[in-house]
């Protein structure tokens, strides 16, 4: 699904920007980041329903995709160490409003490519995601 993310720096991309809806295989209209220590409450509301037994993390945005009103895709800081996810979101805090920074498919879903750490299991480069309003 995402796999064409980690092949960004590869691909010669690094300092350019990038839209979302180019570079995600999964079907999406809707994503939310939200901020490190955001309640678990505040995210089930913002979705709409409760989905999964999601945890609160003080560490790292927690990010969600939606198609047509469903969660399509969850991620926060464990499942990228667990699944060895090769990206990661910046966004600064005063995009945030309210905890959550909406991108609508095709609209506001520009991002900048950064170059990354190397993850210390694979030793491929994790791609850092930096958000660019329009």
């Amino acid at each position: 699904m995402l796999s064409s993310l980690s092949e960004l720096i590869n691909e010669g991309k690094e300092g350019e920007v990038i839209s979302l809806d180019k570079q995600l295989s999964i079907t999406w209209d809707k994503m939310y980041i939200f901020k490190p220590n955001t309640p678990r409450e505040e995210i089930y509301e913002k979705v709409g329903y409760k989905f999964l037994k999601i945890t609160e993390i003080d560490d790292a945005n927690q990010v969600v995709l939606m198609n047509e009103g469903k969660v399509v895709y969850y991620s926060n800081i464990w499942e990228i160490k667990k699944n060895n996810l090769p990206f990661v979101f910046n966004v600064d805090n005063d995009k945030f409003n309210k905890n959550v920074l909406t991108i609508n498919y095709g609209e506001n879903d520009d991002f900048k490519v950064l170059g990354g750490e190397k993850n210390f299991y694979t030793g491929s480069e994790i791609v850092e995601l930096a958000y660019e309003e329009k």
